[in-house]
C-alpha cells in the first residue's frame, strides 16, 4: 500500500515536470546568466523623458547594475507625520 502511494506521488511529480519542461529550462538559462555575470539581452524600450524645470527631488536607483536619476515629485511630506 505504502508502495504504491510513492509510486503515485512519483509519477504526479514526473508529469507535472514533463508538462512544465520548457518553463523550468527557460528559469534555469536565467538562474546561469545570472550567476555566470552575463548580461541578458533585452528589447529596447522607450524610456519616458521628462523635459523642462521639473520641480521636485530626484534620487539616484542602481537596477540591474545600471545607475539612473528618478523623479519622485514635489514630496512636501513630514517625516514624522503620523496616522493616529
Amino acid at each position: 500500500m505504502l508502495g504504491n502511494e510513492a509510486t503515485a506521488m512519483y509519477e504526479f511529480v514526473k508529469a507535472t515536470i514533463d508538462q512544465n519542461r520548457a518553463e523550468f529550462e527557460a528559469l534555469e538559462i536565467a538562474v546561469d546568466e545570472q550567476y555566470s555575470g552575463r548580461s541578458i539581452s533585452r528589447t529596447s524600450t522607450a524610456t519616458p523623458s521628462i523635459t523642462g524645470n521639473v520641480p521636485g527631488r530626484t534620487t539616484n536607483v542602481v537596477i540591474d547594475g545600471v545607475t539612473t536619476s528618478v523623479n519622485l515629485g514635489d514630496l512636501k511630506l513630514d517625516p514624522f507625520a503620523h496616522d493616529d
